[in-house]
């Protein structure tokens, strides 16, 4: 097992992705750009799959449920770690099957926009967005249950871009996602709405959720029905994780996906008829508005601001199709999520969560 890993270590990995997805791009052959696109995902998850117990604040439980079960998971879930336990005993080797759907997943989803777009040889520099921005690093060994569950939902969501309507396999994969995470289910209502409005009634819905978070509603609303159960619940679990989530971090995600979110809202206006990153956008524009909403919350929040991290490249993807100026727009993207990165290695919250501080 691997009992740490550094943030040089981090950044060394990420720079060396960047320079494999570069050189796939010249070599212009989709069947290497792919190939070498699933090898990368797949060590990536395998990397960060052997870690030790110690790593994350996650893996203990995980491990603990996997030797004894004495915890109450959702349905799938349990169902698929029982799986797991007839072929092996190893913790290890469960927590290296998880990590490997999930990277199965989110390589599948980017494949079938991709391939929708005409895009494939592109695919690992949008997939190296991905993994080495906050959410992926983050949800590979912390909120991983929730990420798991997530990649199923993005798997189902990337079918219904595929084929621009719903169907069985889309619709199996999105309720799998809620049967792995509950939270997820809220993303199943949202993902309802994104199909049903128009672009600008998503801006307005975070518009709305802006209102709300700095006019202190929520507050309100808690006073109003905090007493309910589940609410109480949830606040129980979560508000204490509050001193370990700093309120400037809470509002870097903010800046970070408002202005994701604005880059693809106007790039919507432009192609009204544009199927692909309409739908992905508004999907994006109503996990932000969520996120914002849920901000006074800050553990909350978070679950589902890093949701937004998997889901930027992919817009991203779309405008890189349409965009004249490639160039320009991929060093930029490129250029923002390695100042990100250097950000969170920067902070000791965030790296001390790969060497095995943060233990609860």
């Amino acid at each position: 097992m691997i009992t740490e890993y550094s943030a040089l270590f981090i950044l060394s990995f990420s720079l060396l992705v960047l320079l494999i997805s570069i050189f796939t791009i010249m070599v212009s052959d989709k069947a290497i750009s792919l190939i070498l696109a699933f090898t990368t995902v797949i060590c990536y998850v395998v990397i960060f799959g052997l870690r030790d117990y110690s790593i994350g604040s996650d893996t203990s439980a995980y491990v603990e449920n996997f030797l004894y079960g004495n915890w109450d998971f959702e349905l799938l879930f349990t169902a698929l770690t029982n799986l797991i336990r007839v072929f092996t005993k190893d913790p290890t080797n469960y927590l290296l099957i998880l990590s490997l759907i999930l990277g199965f997943n989110i390589f599948l989803a980017y494949y079938l926009v991709s391939k929708k777009l005409g895009m494939e040889k592109y695919i690992l520099i949008f997939l190296w967005l991905a993994l080495f921005s906050q959410g992926m690093l983050t949800g590979t060994i912390n909120l991983f249950r929730q990420s798991l569950g997530f990649s199923f939902f993005l798997v189902g969501f990337a079918f219904y871009v595929k084929d621009e309507k719903f169907n069985v396999i889309s619709i199996v994969f999105i309720l799998c996602s809620g049967l792995i995470h509950n939270s997820n289910f809220l993303l199943i209502i949202l993902f309802i709405l994104s199909s049903k409005f128009s672009y600008k009634f998503v801006f307005f819905a975070i518009v709305i959720s802006f209102i709300i978070f700095f006019g202190h509603i929520n507050e309100f609303i808690l006073d109003k029905f905090g007493s309910y159960h589940i609410i109480q619940r949830t606040l129980a679990r979560h508000l204490y994780f509050n001193e370990r989530r700093s309120v400037f971090t809470i509002y870097l995600n903010i800046i970070y996906c408002l202005l994701n979110y604005l880059f693809f809202y106007f790039y919507s206006v432009k192609n009204k008829k544009y199927f692909e990153l309409n739908k992905i956008s508004n999907i994006y524009g109503l996990i932000l508005a969520l996120s914002i909403f849920m901000s006074f919350n800050r553990e909350m929040a978070l679950r589902f601001f890093i949701l937004c991290h998997y889901i930027a490249p992919l817009a991203y993807l779309c405008i890189y199709k349409k965009e004249k100026s490639k160039l320009i727009l991929m060093i930029s993207i490129s250029l923002l999520i390695l100042l990100y990165l250097l950000y969170l290695l920067s902070r000791p919250w965030f790296v001390n969560q790969f060497l095995g501080h943060i233990i609860s």
